[in-house]
């Protein structure tokens, strides 16, 4: 799990007031780059940390699997691909 991944779940996370974005606001907010950020966002799509709230706009929310992943309820090693 690198750095960006982390950035990405605690953005969406948001303390608790769960919000959805697109890479591109995810990325102006975390400070990486928005291919790092679009990266990441795939990255934990494909583990299910995060899933789409909106396909087609591109919006992205973070999962129940994400939230007790920050929370250390869910060890990186249970982390499959979808």
């Amino acid at each position: 799990m690198h750095r960006s991944h982390v950035a990405v779940l605690e953005f969406l996370y948001n303390r608790g007031e769960d919000i959805v974005a697109p890479p591109f606001a995810i990325a102006a907010n975390t400070g990486f780059a928005r291919t790092t950020a679009a990266k990441a966002v795939a990255d934990l799509r494909e583990h299910g940390l995060v899933a789409y709230y909106d396909e087609s706009s591109a919006l992205y929310e973070i999962t129940d699997c994400g939230v007790g992943f920050l929370n250390g309820d869910v060890p990186p090693e249970d982390l499959e691909p979808d």
